[in-house]
């Protein structure tokens, strides 16, 4: 199929459509406005590149190419895109009757003027679709008249943009093959609307923007837009800003002189800014029914997603009703607060020396760092002779600069906004970025040594003392990712499955932006400090209260189920050892344990006390009844056989395993597993997550919480890494998953590449190294099959 309408598309066709457009077919199928769109598939791309006549044998099976391209050397990859995007410019349409099905759809529009949005996803077998925030920046939305010309030249040119130098170092440090990038591209009417903007809606809260014209221009900070927080239930405003908003942007008519004013320069072809007449440059954007009407359509969508989402909208006069229309519309990863782009630049509430010469913008991507400003040209399309770890402070980030991000350590932008360009580049590679700031080409110089402090957007002269981080994000809300620049979320195409493991349920929106498999381990013993408050568990069920917490679990397990679905997540029992909940209010009066490690708790201690236990169970079987099967059981510190079937007659009893898919498995961390493993499994294992670092402190007679011990444990020992061999040897011959939990693969690449032809079947580590596991684990892999090969 080489095109679909919005209203069309179903489940099955997201790897051809890409995620923008099955969003908005998703959005309209539901019953909301959105604006009328027509989607030519990845397949039209993937048919015209198998008819090219390469001239380099290089580029002969594009399509199906695993072509390496040397990032670092940036004259090699000038070339190879510029001889890429060349041969699709230049080459004929070998399947053309698709522009004149597009054109004949098209024609109830009123609009003659098209937008091109690129829609990107992965292919069905990498199986898993990208987080469009990650790639918003990578390839331009165009603007072309409606005609039979007009689309050949847009549908060329967002073809080519895939295969720019940007682009090409953005897949190739992800490790992703070309052949994994599936490109469509969405075709909707454009006119100059009356007014347009974007709303972020979180669970309690709305975050509206709003500009005259096309929303176009708040992306690249041309134009400041209102900005105002309306609570959600009650409609009330908690906070508001009305910009100063010295232009409109504009669709430019066809063969219509530019309306653009010197010197200002079109934001983009086929759009101009156009000056607002001083009178009306302080007026609000939005009247109170247009406000109203705004929170009516996000309430709507609130009852239908439980995540936060970010909606383009727009209204305009040429359409067929006063509705608000939706344009786009994308799940969103985390949270966001927009009043970051309201703040006052004069933060005298901070507690930091400030210099009369300090400049302030707006902190888009969190974290400081000092070094020497190189101020560039937004003219120049590559950063020549760049400095290592300079600071670059520029009007607007320009994409193409993306391949030299090694040699940048801050960014600093006089143009843009939370979600130009700069800043979303900025947060996805973890640079600190500032953005907004007067002047700064002028008042900053080559040479200078400077500090950019993201968190509060502030630029400090010389040598500034350290700064100390901000006690809360409250201000932005915007988490930069770990600093290892792979920004963008695959699920690894290893055979080795990635998992994270789950400690705060606060952070479960930041697991959607990784490259996982799963969860291999929620941590309840900590997660649960954030539903207790500061209660011992115990004290809710003496205190005939647990339907309270338990319902407070349900909602918890739910939403991770729900985020995950349909990828594992193995929920640990809690682990409550006494010396960390002794504090907690309520907690029994008992004898100080002389060794809590050894003590009584893991199963051991559901055989003395089930009530909680019990608890976690009828929790998860609630959560089963819900519809979701991806929650299976993981038994922590199992010392004996009998504790495991102790605890597997009350998983019987809750009625766990009359769900196909559920799972129970236990921690290999007391070394009694290692040689009682096919005993377990003849009892009911059905698989294991080897602890190495309870395993190691118990082999080597090590407490590693002993400040004076713990750097002698070391995982790397002999007798753990037999102990791990053991056991997953063992695991392999019963064939049952055995997954490993711990920092012991980040530790020594040619280690995991051990574990890997041992056959481990997961590995499960902290969220914040990941992107790290996913690419130790791409080269590992990568190793070990040239070995084979050879």
């Amino acid at each position: 199929m080489h095109f679909y309408t919005l209203d069309q598309i179903q489940a099955t066709h997201r790897s051809e459509v890409g995620d923008t457009a099955f969003h908005l077919a998703q959005t309209l199928q539901q019953g909301y406005p959105v604006l009328p769109g027509i989607v030519i598939t990845a397949s039209v791309l993937n048919d015209f590149l198998e008819h090219i006549d390469w001239l380099e044998p290089l580029f002969a099976d594009l399509p199906n190419s695993t072509l390496h391209i040397e990032v670092e050397d940036p004259r090699q990859l000038q070339a190879i895109a510029r001889t890429i995007r060349q041969a699709i410019e230049s080459n004929p349409f070998t399947i053309t009757h698709w522009i004149d099905e597009v054109l004949h759809l098209a024609q109830s529009w009123s609009s003659k003027q098209v937008v091109l949005k690129p829609s990107l996803s992965l292919s069905p077998e990498v199986g898993y679709f990208l987080p469009e925030a990650s790639t918003e920046s990578l390839i331009d939305a165009k603007i072309y008249p409606l005609t039979d010309l007009g689309l050949r030249e847009g549908v060329r040119h967002i073809w080519s943009d895939l295969f720019s130098a940007k682009s090409l170092f953005y897949w190739q440090r992800l490790g992703i093959s070309l052949q994994h990038i599936q490109l469509a591209i969405l075709v909707q009417p454009i006119a100059t609307p009356d007014l347009s903007g974007d709303l972020y809606l979180n669970e309690q809260s709305l975050d509206i923007r709003a500009i005259w014209g096309v929303d176009q221009a708040i992306a690249t900070g041309e134009v400041c837009p209102d900005w105002y927080r309306v609570d959600l239930s009650t409609g009330q405003i908690l906070d508001q800003k009305v910009e100063q908003k010295f232009y409109r942007c504009a669709v430019r008519l066809p063969d219509a002189a530019p309306e653009a004013i010197a010197p200002i320069p079109a934001i983009q072809p086929g759009l101009d800014l156009v000056a607002i007449d001083p009178s009306e440059q302080r007026a609000a954007v939005l009247s109170p029914p247009n406000l109203s009407a705004l929170l009516d359509l996000a309430r709507t969508i609130a009852q239908q997603n439980s995540r936060p989402i970010r909606v383009n909208w727009l209204l305009s006069s040429l359409l067929p009703n006063p509705t608000v229309w939706i344009s786009h519309i994308t799940p969103q990863t985390r949270p966001y607060n927009l009043s970051a782009t309201a703040q006052s630049t004069t933060l005298t509430h901070q507690p930091i020396s400030i210099s009369p010469e300090t400049l302030w913008g707006i902190g888009v991507a969190q974290g400081q760092i000092s070094g020497q400003v190189w101020v560039a040209n937004e003219r120049d399309t590559t950063l020549p002779n760049l400095p290592p770890d300079c600071i670059l402070v520029a009007t607007v980030f320009m994409p193409t600069w993306l391949p030299q991000l090694d040699h940048i350590a801050g960014i600093i932008t006089e143009q843009g906004g939370i979600t130009s360009h700069g800043a979303i580049v900025a947060r996805e590679v973890g640079i600190p970025a500032v953005v907004g700031v007067l002047n700064a080409t002028q008042q900053l110089h080559t040479g200078d040594r400077i500090t950019v402090d993201g968190d509060r957007g502030g630029i400090y002269r010389g040598n500034h003392p350290p700064i100390p981080p901000l006690e809360t994000s409250s201000k932005h809300e915007l988490e930069s990712p770990p600093a290892d620049r792979s920004a963008v979320a695959t699920v690894s195409p290893h055979r080795i499955q990635l998992w994270v493991n789950l400690n705060r349920w606060s952070t479960l929106p930041q697991l959607d932006t990784l490259p996982i498999d799963g969860v291999g381990l929620v941590r309840s013993e900590i997660a649960l400090m954030e539903l207790i408050e500061q209660r011992h568990p115990l004290d809710w069920i003496a205190q005939h209260q647990s339907h309270h917490i338990q319902a407070r679990l349900v909602e918890q397990l739910q939403r991770l189920a729900k985020a995950m679905a349909p990828r594992p997540i193995f929920y640990r029992s809690l682990d409550m050892r006494s010396h960390e909940y002794q504090l907690l209010r309520g907690s029994p009066s008992l004898t100080p344990e002389v060794n809590p490690i050894l003590g009584m708790h893991g199963t051991l201690s559901y055989t003395l006390n089930p009530a909680w236990f019990q608890l976690e169970l009828a929790a998860i079987r609630q959560v089963q009844q819900m519809g979701y099967t991806n929650i299976n059981l993981l038994l922590p510190f199992v010392r004996t056989v009998e504790e495991f079937q102790f605890c597997h007659q009350w998983v019987m009893r809750a009625g766990l395993t009359q769900v196909q898919a559920f799972q129970i498995w236990i921690m290999a961390e007391v070394p009694s597993v290692v040689w009682l493993l096919p005993d377990y499994v003849k009892a009911g294992v059905q698989g294991i997550a080897i602890g190495t670092n309870d395993l190691t402190q118990l082999l080597l007679a090590i407490d590693r919480d002993h400040p004076d011990l713990s750097s002698r444990l070391d995982t790397r020992h002999p007798a753990v890494l037999r102990a791990i061999a053991q056991l997953v040897s063992t695991a392999k011959q019963l064939q049952i998953p055995c997954s490993i939990c711990g920092q012991i693969p980040l530790q020594d690449a040619n280690l995991l590449q051990t574990f890997i032809q041992w056959g481990i079947s997961a590995i499960s580590v902290e969220p914040h190294t990941a992107r790290q596991m996913h690419n130790l684990l791409l080269n590992a892999e990568r190793s070990l099959s040239n070995q084979h090969q050879r």
